[in-house]
């Protein structure tokens, strides 16, 4: 008879380990991201002239439908041209190439046909804004947008 020798792990314990493993590596991603300067990428946003048509919280709205006259001229019976930053934020949180996708619609444009935020806001295309931020920068606002908290 031969002996074996004692080993602690048996060929199926991999596979009992593989939650636990991923969990650790989504961990130690997540804590691999650096954290976002908030005041900072609003600060570009601003200068870059990104609050003309986005703002970070979704607008209220209009509760006084009875005047229906009033509720037709004021802005928040209008849709607004560019979507939230809180709505983005909960749009696009876990999708994993946001990130370079929205950095690249902020620098490239958006295609005004594209249905994403149909019916939500005006049909205007975003421009191109190469020229307003830098990628790095452009980069650094979107993931400040994608770390906002959900919008209520």
């Amino acid at each position: 008879m031969i002996a074996r020798a004692a080993f602690p792990f048996t060929p199926s314990a991999p596979l009992r380990l593989w939650p636990v493993l991923a969990l650790l590596a989504a961990g130690a991603a997540q804590a691999a991201a650096p954290a976002v300067d908030g005041a900072r990428a609003e600060r570009i946003a601003q200068g870059a002239g990104c609050f003309g048509c986005h703002q970070i919280d979704p607008r209220p709205t209009d509760e006084d439908e009875d005047d229906d006259q009033s509720a037709a001229t004021t802005p928040a019976a209008r849709p607004p041209i560019a979507p939230a930053w809180r709505n983005v934020a909960t749009k696009y949180r876990h999708d994993g190439g946001a990130l370079e996708r929205l950095t690249r619609a902020v620098l490239g444009g958006s295609n005004p046909y594209d249905p994403h935020w149909k019916y939500q806001v005006t049909g205007l295309a975003m421009p191109a804004n190469r020229i307003a931020i830098s990628e790095d920068d452009a980069r650094l606002v979107v993931r400040w947008i994608l770390s906002l908290d959900d919008a209520d």
